[in-house]
């Protein structure tokens, strides 16, 4: 089997799960639920770039650490905003 083929189906197989991940996350009611489908997606595109990456496009790699600094940074502002909301109440 060739390399390319391989990383083909890794990066389906990995797509794949990311669709069954979120699908699954994002049914919860709380906004916690929502925030780790959105981590979830963020993780996964990294992940998947960075396999497809392998494929002779190393441009990927870069976009790949784009995506991942903006999953950072989102989860932050979701902790600091949940924090400040929490504070507030009581």
């Amino acid at each position: 089997m060739s390399t390319h083929l391989i990383l083909s189906a890794l990066v389906f197989v990995l797509i794949l799960n990311l669709f069954v991940g979120i699908v699954v996350t994002s049914r919860g009611e709380k906004n916690v639920a929502k925030m780790l489908s959105t981590q979830l997606l963020g993780t996964g595109t990294v992940a998947t770039m960075l396999l497809m990456s392998l494929m002779d496009n190393l441009v990927l790699i870069d976009i790949a650490l784009v995506f991942a600094l903006l999953s950072g940074v989102t989860a932050v502002a979701f902790v600091q905003r949940v924090w400040r909301t929490e504070d507030s109440e009581h």
